[in-house]
């Protein structure tokens, strides 16, 4: 029994793993419905976020909606 779970876990991620998957997909598609701007590097359309660390810490840019799945580095600053 462990052993079988210990492979689903290892093929299909954890619980933390299928959440980011699953809110991730869905920003996607709102980004999608919304016709926010295209990724200048892959056409994916962007999502809108606020930057937590570094120089531009607190301001807000569009990033686009592939990162986690293809790590399209993709972002336009917007203030």
């Amino acid at each position: 029994f462990i052993a079988f779970r210990l492979e689903e876990f290892r093929q299909n991620g954890g619980f933390k793993e299928n959440l980011t998957q699953i809110r991730n997909a869905e920003l996607a598609h709102q980004a999608e419905r919304q016709e926010n701007p295209r990724c200048p590097q892959c056409g994916a359309p962007m999502i809108m976020k606020t930057a937590t660390k570094g120089a531009r810490i607190g301001r807000r840019f569009w990033s686009c909606s592939q990162y986690s799945k293809t790590g399209c580095r993709g972002s336009i600053n917007i203030d």
